[in-house]
């Protein structure tokens, strides 16, 4: 299924990009009346081929308050182990028996609830907290939440252009990450989401791409999928992603680590490559407006 190594530490991470971010501190994050805060993170997805309507692309968020980045992200389920299942059909936690995300952002035809912008909507999961809880073995569509419209989307799969039909650009706002721990819903205070966004430290990000989401526990099927990474030499491997410095995260950027994204790394191995899944590479920028 996966392995177990992560070798991505904050050392490693701060030190080879540190003159570019560092040169693009955050400013201090505006409030705003419209209930955002102003910072923002754009993603840009670059696939192998024309995306595919009938599949499902993700970018896991995990939006903890933690000083250790990589201790827990999301990673990607691929088949189920002996005497396991496949739980949400699509992603699980580095560690163990967690769920390994707070938020996603969905892309397809096929979404589960709420009112998509260009087939693009944003959810959140219910009852996780800045503390990293949760079982992705329990995890249902039903324990989730739309968060919100994205701020902007593309939309590959009606483009009808070869090249921005295997690119998918949104934008969200930090702000729409942070909810009340009281009540589980948005701040309806701006003051109280702006305090929420401050309080930010990493987030864990993963870009997962999969052909089904198997529910069936223990029924083989032709599940393929792709992360960020180098699915060859592991698909343990997630993105930290300071929040207290603006700056560009891409594919690259890390050549030592496996960041580095090659074309046929579909998984598993030895199947017909579904170029439609294939990761090729990734942009992720934070800024403030």
């Amino acid at each position: 299924m996966t392995d177990s190594s992560n070798p991505f530490s904050r050392r490693e991470f701060l030190g080879v990009g540190a003159a570019a971010l560092l040169a693009g501190c955050a400013s201090p994050v505006p409030g705003t009346s419209s209930q955002l805060s102003g910072y923002r993170m754009r993603a840009t997805l670059t696939y192998n081929d024309t995306l595919s309507g009938s599949y499902y692309y993700f970018l896991l968020i995990n939006n903890r308050q933690t000083s250790s980045p990589n201790v827990n992200g999301p990673i990607p389920v691929g088949g189920p182990l002996s005497g396991t299942n496949y739980g949400n059909g699509f992603a699980t936690g580095y560690v163990p028996g967690t769920s390994g995300f707070t938020d996603f952002v969905l892309y397809g035809q096929q979404l589960p609830i709420g009112q998509p912008q260009n087939n693009t909507a944003l959810y959140h999961v219910i009852n996780e907290s800045t503390a990293d809880i949760g079982n992705a073995n329990y995890f249902d569509f039903r324990d989730i939440r739309q968060s919100g419209t994205v701020l902007s989307t593309s939309d590959p799969i009606n483009s009808g252009n070869p090249v921005s039909g295997a690119q998918l650009v949104f934008e969200i706002d930090l702000g729409q990450l942070v909810v009340d721990p009281s009540t589980n819903l948005p701040f309806t205070s701006v003051s109280a989401l702006k305090s929420g966004v401050e309080q930010m430290t990493w987030l864990q990000l993963n870009a997962i791409s999969t052909n089904i989401l198997p529910r069936d526990p223990q029924t083989a099927v032709n599940k393929q999928y792709d992360s960020m990474g180098n699915d060859n030499i592991t698909q343990n491997y997630f993105l930290p992603v300071p929040v207290f410095l603006n700056g560009t995260f891409q594919t690259g950027s890390y050549p030592s680590t496996p960041s580095t994204e090659v074309t046929g790394d579909v998984q598993p191995p030895g199947s017909p490559q579904d170029p439609k899944l294939d990761l090729v590479s990734w942009n992720i920028e934070l800024f403030v407006v």
